[in-house]
């Protein structure tokens, strides 16, 4: 491994004229050459970095991947069920609307019929009220014209 060892003790404007020396080799070092170890350090350490950034990604989307499987396994025969009893409801709601557009039809011939049978029914009635009520009257009026203290059947006079 590489060891940089920097002389210190100088003022910040000689930082160029002064070497960097490589404990390894000792050997000395412009320091040009000790920006570019430093920035290739430093950009190895990000490399390292986005590479891991990269694999937990990776990870992730398969993740979610093998998620969307398995929600797509489930969902996609639900669906099938939901499109098949769809379809059997509006079949069964067709049948419900056949059946109460003919009860609506036997509902207006059962009350055309009662209308009829009323007519009929009140005819012979208002005939039978109206021979009642002339029977009625005319023995009113026989009993009227009989002289007082006879009765019809012989009973008791005057009434």
């Amino acid at each position: 491994m590489l060891y940089l060892v920097v002389e210190a003790g100088f003022p910040a404007e000689d930082a160029r004229n002064h070497v960097v020396r490589s404990s390894a080799s000792g050997e000395a070092m412009s320091p040009e050459s000790a920006a570019l170890v430093v920035a290739t350090v430093f950009l190895g350490v990000i490399a390292l970095g986005l590479l891991y950034f990269l694999r937990s990604a990776v990870m992730t989307l398969r993740r979610l991947r093998e998620c969307i499987d398995n929600v797509e396994r489930r969902v996609v025969p639900l669906l099938e069920d939901m499109h098949t009893l769809t379809v059997d409801a509006h079949y069964e709601l067709e049948k419900i609307d056949e059946t109460v557009s003919k009860s609506r039809n036997l509902a207006e011939t059962v009350e055309a019929a009662a209308g009829v049978a009323r007519v009929a029914a009140a005819t012979p009635v208002v005939k039978a009220a109206a021979l009642a009520a002339g029977v009625k009257g005319t023995i009113e009026a026989l009993d009227s014209e009989q002289p007082r203290g006879k009765s019809r059947k012989g009973g008791r006079a005057g009434r």
